[in-house]
């Protein structure tokens, strides 16, 4: 998602400084974003690109927290059948 952002938003603020140590700093990010288009159609595309990687984060976070409680279970047993403490 971040580099579609591209067509969508003026983002020449977003320059990277270097630090005199090798290490970059980003300035802030303003209160307002210039839209680089109005057209509807490509604001639609992008808003439903937006909520299905948000779908898909949802989906793989909820994912992974099953995985956990499983794998706190599949220890346990391991545990307690091998005699593991």
């Amino acid at each position: 998602m971040y580099f579609f952002a591209e067509e969508l938003f003026d983002r020449t603020f977003m320059q990277k400084e270097l630090q005199k140590d090798g290490s970059f700093i980003s300035k802030p990010f303003p209160a307002h974003m210039e839209l680089l288009t109005k057209d509807k159609k490509m604001l639609i595309k992008y808003a439903q690109m937006i909520r299905t990687t948000r779908d898909l984060t949802a989906y793989y976070v909820s994912m992974l927290m099953h995985m956990n409680r499983r794998s706190k279970n599949l220890l346990l047993f391991l545990q307690t059948k091998y005699h593991l403490n």
